[in-house]
C-alpha cells in the first residue's frame, strides 16, 4: 500500500502534474478509502441473479532501475460480497417478504431447487484447471488408478468420497446435507441423520454411512450420490479440456496406442532359458526377441528352484521407468498405471499420444 490519498491512472514516463492540470484527466483521480463500508439490499423480491459490491482499484508496486518506485496501474474490479449476501443471488427467501425468488425462465421453480455453484477449492493443475488428473483423453470425474491389478477409485482427502470432491465444492444444493455428509463425514457427521439423508437412503434402499476402519464400506453408494450431482459440472469441465489442444501435456485430442513393454532390460549371464526341457543359464551375448528369459528363486518350502518369466528385453520401455505414461483398458475406460507396483504379465497397456495434424 501507498500513504497516498489520491491515486490516478499514469503510465510510465508521464509527468503527474499533468494529471491535476490537463482537461484530458479531470475526473480520473480516485480517492483511497481504507477499509469497507456498510452494503445493504433493500429488497431481493424481484432479483434473478446480480452482482452486489464495491470498485477497487488494483496496482502493482514495481521497482525500477534507477531504484525508484512505480505503481502500475492493473486496472478496476468488482470486489464481490457473494460470500455475505446469498439473498442477491436469489438463493435465499427475501428478509423483508420472506418469499424464496422464482425463475421465470426455469418454470419458476425455487432457486433452491436448482441452483448449482460450484466454488473451485485448488488450482493443483488438475480438475480446477479443466485437466484431467490422469492426462487422459477423456476428462472424467471418476479418476480411478490400478493397484495390484484391481481397479481402485482415487479418494478425497478424507476418504469418503471419490478425488472430485477435493477440487469442487457446491456452494448452493437442494441436497446440501448430504454432500455434506460425504464429503467430510468426519466434521459433518451429524448430517447423517438429517431428513433429507435419511429419506434418499430409505427410498433407494442405501447406507451412506462412513466407517474409518473401513473406507471402501458404502463407498459405492456415496460416490453415485455425489457424480450425479456433479455431472452438469463434469460436462461443462469436459468440454473445456477438449478445446486444450496447444499445450503439450494435454492429450484431449490424441489417441490411446497399444505398446509392449518389459519389466528389466536383458543382461547375459542374468536370467535363465529353456533348452531341451532344462533350465540353463543364458550365456548368450546378444538379445533374442522370440527368446523367453527367466528369473530363478528358492522356494523354501517345496525345497526347489521355480522359474518365472522375466520378461528381459532390449529396445523397449521399462514397465518401472513409464508406468506413468501408461494405461490399462477396462470396461472401455482407461486407467492409469502410476500407483501399480510392478508389471504385469496378463495386461495390454495402452499410452496416450498427442494429437497432431502432420
Amino acid at each position: 500500500m501507498t500513504p497516498a490519498e489520491l491515486w490516478a491512472v499514469q503510465h510510465p514516463g508521464d509527468d503527474a502534474n499533468k494529471y491535476a492540470t490537463s482537461g484530458d484527466y479531470v475526473g480520473h483521480w480516485y480517492e483511497k478509502v481504507p477499509g469497507y463500508s456498510t452494503f445493504e439490499i433493500p429488497n431481493t423480491e424481484d432479483y434473478r441473479t446480480s452482482i452486489g459490491g464495491f470498485r477497487v482499484l488494483a496496482f502493482h508496486k514495481k521497482l525500477l532501475q534507477d531504484g525508484s518506485v512505480y505503481y502500475q496501474y492493473i486496472g478496476m474490479y468488482n470486489m464481490l460480497l457473494d460470500k455475505g449476501s446469498d439473498e442477491v443471488f436469489g438463493f435465499k427467501p427475501d428478509k423483508t417478504t420472506g418469499v424464496s425468488p422464482l425463475q421465470k425462465f426455469a418454470k419458476n421453480k425455487k432457486i433452491s431447487k436448482i441452483a448449482e455453484c460450484w466454488e473451485m477449492e485448488n488450482n493443483n493443475r488438475t480438475y480446477c484447471s479443466f485437466r484431467d488428473p490422469d492426462k487422459r483423453k477423456d476428462l472424467t470425474f471418476k479418476a480411478f488408478e490400478m493397484k495390484n491389478g484391481q481397479k481402485t477409485y482415487k479418494l478425497n482427502s478424507v476418504g469418503s468420497a471419490p478425488l472430485v470432491a477435493d477440487s469442487f465444492e457446491y456452494r448452493y444444493n437442494a441436497d446440501a446435507d448430504i454432500l455434506d455428509y460425504i464429503m467430510d463425514p468426519i466434521k459433518e457427521g451429524d448430517k447423517y441423520e438429517s431428513e433429507d439423508a435419511q429419506a434418499y437412503m430409505a427410498e433407494n434402499n442405501v447406507d451412506l454411512l462412513f466407517d474409518t476402519n473401513d473406507k471402501s464400506k458404502n463407498f459405492d453408494a456415496r460416490a453415485d450420490f455425489l457424480w450425479s450431482k456433479y455431472k452438469n459440472w463434469e460436462k461443462a469441465c469436459q468440454w473445456v479440456w477438449s478445446t486444450c489442444t496447444d499445450l503439450d501435456d494435454v492429450k484431449s485430442q490424441g489417441e490411446y496406442v497399444e505398446v509392449e513393454v518389459g519389466a528389466i532390460t536383458w543382461q547375459p549371464n542374468t536370467f535363465y532359458v529353456l533348452v531341451d526341457g532344462e533350465y540353463v543359464l543364458d550365456s548368450s551375448s546378444i538379445w533374442d526377441a522370440d527368446t523367453i528369459y527367466y528369473n530363478r528363486s528358492y522356494d523354501n518350502d517345496t525345497k526347489e528352484y521355480v522359474y518365472t518369466n522375466a520378461h528381459a528385453v532390449v529396445g523397449l520401455p521399462i514397465f518401472s521407468e513409464v508406468k506413468d505414461n501408461l494405461y490399462i483398458k477396462i470396461n472401455n475406460e482407461y486407467a492409469s498405471c502410476s500407483n501399480e507396483p510392478e508389471f504385469n504379465d496378463s495386461a495390454t497397456y495402452y499410452q496416450l499420444n498427442n494429437y497432431t495434424d502432420e
